[in-house]
Formats: structure tokens, sequence, C-alpha cells
């Protein structure tokens, strides 16, 4: 029988078998046009995503949980193949903006409401632009925009903010290079990240974080691919960063990549994913997954429109879960950091002890570990057998188990206390007090 020794030991024995998603492609039903160089972007009304596009006549698309649906709002912005579009958290809308050479050229700043498409007039505006990107920044409150393709030969290196009024040209220390056709979302780490994209060179592939007030460059430890036209996404369930697509100039790609804490790498898939570049992609909060629409497949200059909706999703989704038992009354708690999920380092966990420091951490399996009868101290109830124990840190607990890159423990249950080792005031009992149970389940 497998104990959690045995998952450490394998650690260092196991062959490295990445997490494994699988594409499912839809292409049937209601869907917005096959094409490239539309946009995409989060929205909290309605709750999904939002599509912006049409080449012949400007359509505005939702998509939730697998459904698209047209919405006919009153007004909406001439369509444009120089365009970017992404949610401004601060304010509740989606931003789009766009660059038209007809009948003179202008940069255009509208604003999805809810229920309608509203210019703005700003007294500032980026110069003109295609094959720009933008996401928003969490710690600015402010939507980024970074480079494209200007009026003159070589691309641009700036970056400017959107303040939900007026724009303005961020002064930074560093930047990424002059560049076009790159990819960017917003982190919950990073503030903004940025990726690939091309310069007078060539593809490129490096990575660079924009926090509030300069741009840095991110080394991770394995470097990830050279793109131009790509999608990346921020997996909101797995914690992840996945790239999707693009190209190197000569044709479309079908790859994906994650960008996890180890670094990038090429996902196992069950389907090869979308072979497509200027397409858009997106998370969908209500399904949980990473989407994938439209968008061209390029092979020797011939190029075909990907006319269907693609998600990606794991085999096994890895999850967390508070038992119904009691640790010190079911008042004590514990706060996930991230889902074991297999390729990770580990997975951490925080206890949400408001008057002691913790200090002792427990994992078994739950299956074979969990005990009918628990230990008691004074109210607090260990349930766990034949654990593995850990000593925390005083300040910012969290426990670690290292996962081994083995298919065998996809799926596996695991369950976990703490137990901290001060005296509660006023409570008085032995002090100690143990979190209740958590179940974690290992996933992809």
């Amino acid at each position: 029988m497998m104990t959690t020794k045995t998952i450490l030991a394998a650690a260092c024995l196991c062959v490295a078998i990445p997490a494994q998603l699988h594409w499912s492609v839809q292409s049937t039903g209601p869907r917005p046009p096959a094409e490239g160089r539309a946009v995409l972007a989060h929205s909290s009304n309605p709750l999904g995503l939002l599509w912006f596009g049409g080449v012949t006549t400007p359509q505005t698309w939702h998509y939730a949980a697998g459904v698209w649906t047209q919405l006919r709002p009153a007004h909406q912005p001439n369509y444009s193949d120089a365009a970017a579009m992404t949610y401004d958290a601060a304010r509740d809308q989606v931003v789009y903006v766009s660059s038209t050479a007809t009948p003179t050229q202008s940069f255009e700043t509208w604003i999805w409401d809810g229920t309608d498409w509203v210019q703005r007039f700003p007294q500032t505006s980026p110069p003109v632009r295609g094959r720009t990107a933008m996401a928003f920044e969490s710690r600015l409150g402010e939507v980024l925009l970074f480079g494209g393709s200007g009026v003159a030969p070589s691309p641009l290196d700036d970056t400017w903010l959107w303040n939900g009024t007026d724009w303005r040209l961020a002064q930074t220390l560093h930047k990424p290079s002059g560049r076009s056709g790159h990819a960017m979302c917003p982190s919950p780490v990073y503030g903004v990240l940025l990726h690939g994209g091309r310069d007078d060179f060539g593809a490129l592939n490096d990575l660079w974080a924009f926090d509030s007030t300069d741009w840095r460059r991110i080394v991770t430890p394995t470097p990830g691919p050279s793109r131009l036209d790509h999608s990346l996404t921020y997996d909101e369930d797995r914690r992840r960063y996945i790239l999707h697509g693009g190209s190197t100039f000569q044709a479309s790609l079908d790859e994906t990549w994650e960008l996890n804490p180890q670094g990038w790498r090429p996902i196992t898939l069950g389907l090869p994913g979308p072979d497509v570049r200027a397409h858009v992609a997106g998370f969908d909060p209500i399904d949980l997954k990473v989407m994938v629409h439209g968008g061209q497949d390029v092979v020797f200059g011939s190029s075909t429109p990907f006319d269907a909706t693609a998600t990606l999703a794991p085999t096994v989704r890895a999850t967390f879960r508070h038992l119904a038992l009691a640790g010190c009354g079911g008042h004590r708690e514990i706060m996930q950091m991230d889902r074991p999920i297999l390729g990770s380092s580990g997975f951490g966990i925080l206890s949400a002890f408001p008057t002691i420091r913790p200090n002792l951490g427990f994992v078994a399996l739950l299956s074979s570990n969990l005990r009918a009868s628990p230990l008691q101290f004074g109210p607090c109830s260990l349930y766990l057998d034949d654990p593995i124990v850990s000593t925390l840190p005083a300040v910012n607990p969290a426990f670690l188990l290292p996962l081994p890159e083995d298919p065998s423990l996809r799926g596996l249950r695991l369950v976990t206390q703490i137990l901290g080792g001060e005296r509660f005031p006023g409570e008085g009992h032995m002090g100690v007090g143990i979190t209740r149970p958590a179940e974690f389940v290992v996933g992809d």
C-alpha cells in the first residue's frame, strides 16, 4: 500500500511526465465568424468573455460555459484589424482600442458598460498602431498598453496607461525592446506579463513584467518558445499561464506551453491544440477553462480560418475542500495557497490561526490514514494516523509537499491538518490548536 513516505521517496525515482491537459473542439452551433485579429476580454456584465470583431459587419458576442450568444447593442465601434481589448477591473468595464487609417489616421478608445459600447474622447491618446497588446495592471488600477507596429518601419517600445478618463505615456527606467505581435495578460503575481512578439530581427521569446512603476525582465529556469501572434492566458483555476499557437513567421503552430514556478514547458496533450495564429483566447470564469477561438491556420503562405472554439481542461482537476470534521470547534481553517498539480514542486497551505503561531503540519493519505476515532487535545481533534510531520516557519507558515511527476498519483486524495503550539488566551486547553481537516486531490 502506498504511503505518504512512498510519495516523497518516489520523487527522486520516477520519470518526469508533465500534467496532462486535453483540448476539446466545438464546431457546431452559433459562434462568431472565424477570422484573425478579433479581440476578446473578460466581462463581468454579462459574466464570461466578450468578443468583438467582424470584417464585413461589426459584431459583439458573449461566451460562457461553452455557449456563444450574439449581443445587439445600440452602438458598436468600427471594425479594425489593429485593435486590442482588456477588462478594466478598477472600473468594471471592458476597454477597446483601435487604430483606423481612413478617412484620417486616428486612435479610438471605446468602453463596454455591460449593455452598450460608448466611445471616449480623451485629451491624450497613443499614436496609431497595429498588432499591439493591453492588460489590466492591478497595482496601479489602470490599463496598460505596450508597443505595436506604428508608422515608422521599426516597431514601437512605448508604454501607455489608461485611468478611465485619459491616456498618459509612462516613463520607465527599463522596457522591452520595440515589438509587435506580442502577447500580454494580467498577473496576480507580477502585475502584467508580456511575452514574445517580433522585432526587426525575428521572433522573440523574452518574458517581461510590469509592476506599477517599471518593467523588469523575468528569467525562467527553462526558456519559453519564440512566438508572435500567439495568446497568453492566466488559468485562474490551475494558477498557471497558458501560451498557445502563434508562429515563427513561416507557419502557424499547434503547440501549447505552460509557465509555472519551475519555468516554461510544453504540455502533454490528448489532442493537438488548434493550429492557429492571430486567434483570441481567454479564461472562462464559469467553466474554469482556457478557451481559444478563430484565427488563421497558415501553411506556406496559404491561410485557412479556424472556424471553431477549443477549450483546454485537465484530465483530473486538482481540488481543495474542508471536510465536515471538527478540529477545534471547526473555527480554525486552512487557506489554500496552491493546488497539488503534477509537475509542480509541491503545494502550500497557510493556517488561518488568529492568536497562535502554528508550528507543525500533518499530511496523510485520506483513504488509509484517517482515524475514525481522533486523538484528543482538549477540545481539539487530530484525525491523521501515520502522517508526515513538518515544522512550519513562524512567519507566513506554509506546508510544502513535493509531488513527483508520476501519473500513478493522478487523482490521489490527501488530507492535512495544521497544529499550533501556543496557548490560546482565555481558552486554556493545553496550548494546542488544530485546524479541521482539509482534503486535496492531486490533479493536472
